[in-house]
């Protein structure tokens, strides 16, 4: 099997059921190598070494590997494409009110990330617009052509589709989609020049570069990406 990010998030929800369902307090995990995964009883990987661990506790280190991964893949990708960036942590941050309370004095635009949904779910878009401009989704929706309107997708959308946690949502979070189901729909007022500041996949730190290094990378990554002007 495939060691990547896919892999991880199937094993992650796998655990969640579990827990939810049959109420186990501790499960039992076996160690496997980057190529080979060992496999639980009811089929699902394994990727942990083999012991007895509180529900709790494999949570935060299923988050925690998955977090590390997602961020050695965008470190990656900026290497691979160049990319000069500056990486800030902060306490974390999970709207753009609670960044700005933190008052960290970047120089930068920080980027507000909607992920959206039409009405039955069939289509996806990552709105990506200066962290200070309104939205109207009524008018988005028009602006896009959405039938029946623009609506916020659910978490377990947010993590299937960008493996993202709420309160994390970036664009940055594309890189995880491996089958470019999601559309990013860019605010026409960024400049090519402007530092922007987005969350590396998670809320206690910030990622700045310039626009035009965003834009890039989501052209590496064949992502479907459109303009938008909401004025």
């Amino acid at each position: 099997m495939q060691f990547t990010l896919k892999t991880f998030l199937e094993f992650f929800r796998c655990v969640e059921h579990q827990f939810r369902t049959v109420h186990h307090p501790n499960i039992r995990i076996t160690i496997c190598s980057k190529a080979n995964f060992s496999y639980l009883p009811n089929g699902s990987p394994s990727i942990f070494p083999a012991l007895a661990l509180p529900s709790a506790v494999l949570h935060l280190l299923c988050v925690s590997v998955i977090l590390t991964f997602m961020q050695e893949l965008i470190e990656q990708t900026l290497q691979n494409l160049s990319i000069a960036y500056r990486l800030v942590h902060h306490q974390a941050a999970y709207t753009m009110a609670e960044m700005e309370a933190l008052n960290l004095n970047l120089g930068c635009t920080h980027v507000k990330n909607l992920f959206l949904r039409d009405r039955k779910s069939r289509k996806f878009f990552l709105f990506c617009v200066k962290g200070d401009k309104p939205v109207n989704l009524q008018l988005l929706s028009i602006k896009l052509g959405v039938a029946g309107g623009l609506s916020f997708a659910n978490h377990q959308q947010l993590q299937d589709k960008l493996g993202l946690m709420p309160g994390s949502v970036t664009p940055l979070g594309i890189l995880n989609d491996e089958k470019r189901e999601v559309t990013v729909v860019l605010d026409s007022g960024f400049t090519d020049t402007e530092l922007v500041g987005v969350h590396p996949n998670e809320n206690t730190a910030s990622v700045l570069f310039m626009f035009s290094d965003l834009v890039r990378i989501l052209v590496e990554h064949k992502t479907p990406i459109q303009y938008m002007d909401l004025k």
